[in-house]
């Protein structure tokens, strides 16, 4: 049941850029990486479901996948530039670039495609990575570990520690070895180390850059505690339509906020809402009857939306 949760989800995301935050701290970077995980768990699942129907799994997972996020970007991306502008539009639409605007200086037409960008390197990756072992994902989970521990050490430290895919392919790789029943229980102890360690370092301030650091473990154990009890609560057909409104919102707030220039946060986030309403109903339901037609011609079976 990860409807709900997806779109709470993308509401802290939406009402940390719209100013809110509690004791100066916000609640998006935690939010993004428990998107992360939930994506390593139900791309896991989907790509477990492909590869039971039959072969060719790969790229009817790689052309699904482009099928559930290009027709929704793209559309918003258009929106955004014929209302207020924009450049670079070939890394924009390409998407994939706007994950090293860290390094590149591209000016992203939708300010959150940077995660969206960094969440696209695990989709291509993933029928590879569905290939390996459990034994081996978990390295590659610890490898990544190490990076985003040394992210503050590193130029661009932010990004090696949140923006890029190098310090954060450890969330997906948890939510691939939770989809697969592997005990996630060394992570979880070792997120809490990094927080104990990140937090002594800010108080004896460190001349580190850690704040990060510390949303990032914040939201990893979050979302270590709650996947197990959302995951044994029943799917709902109403929990899937409140789902399908969190990657609007997601995409939507930011043009919400520069197009109406609005300070208050409660009619940003009903506007926000409304918006990603419209391009739910117009762009992305219409996109997936057209995924799911798709998925049934190349692997005749009976489908479950994700």
């Amino acid at each position: 049941m990860f409807g709900t949760y997806r779109l709470i989800l993308a509401m802290l995301v939406a009402l940390t850029h719209f100013g809110f935050t509690y004791h100066h701290a916000g609640f998006g970077s935690p939010a993004v990486v428990s998107f992360y995980m939930l994506s390593g768990v139900l791309m896991q699942r989907q790509f477990a479901k492909f590869q039971s129907r039959g072969p060719g799994a790969g790229t009817v997972f790689l052309v699904d996948r482009f099928l559930r996020v290009a027709p929704i970007y793209w559309a918003v991306s258009l929106l955004v530039l014929f209302t207020a502008g924009g450049e670079n539009l070939v890394q924009n639409f390409a998407l994939l670039p706007l994950n090293y605007e860290a390094f590149t200086g591209a000016t992203p037409l939708i300010f959150t495609a940077w995660s969206l960008a960094n969440e696209l390197h695990f989709y291509i990756l993933l029928p590879l990575l569905a290939l390996c072992s459990s034994r081996a994902i978990r390295t590659i989970m610890w490898l990544s570990l190490c990076v985003f521990a040394a992210g503050p050490f590193l130029p661009q430290p932010t990004w090696w520690s949140y923006e890029g895919w190098p310090g954060t392919f450890f969330v997906f790789m948890a939510g691939m070895l939770y989809a697969r029943h592997e005990s996630l229980r060394s992570l979880f102890f070792a997120a809490a180390l990094l927080l104990a360690a990140f937090l002594a370092a800010l108080i004896a301030h460190a001349p580190l850059h850690l704040g990060i650091n510390v949303h990032v473990c914040v939201g990893m154990l979050a979302v270590l505690m709650i996947l197990p009890w959302l995951d044994r609560l029943p799917q709902r057909r109403w929990d899937t339509r409140l789902g399908a409104l969190s990657f609007p919102l997601f995409l939507c707030h930011p043009w919400v906020m520069q197009f109406t220039g609005w300070k208050n946060m409660a009619a940003l986030a009903l506007a926000s809402l409304l918006v990603s309403g419209a391009f739910a109903l117009a762009v992305e339901w219409p996109s997936d009857r057209f995924r799911y037609w798709a998925r049934r011609r190349v692997q005749p079976a009976r489908d479950t939306p994700a």
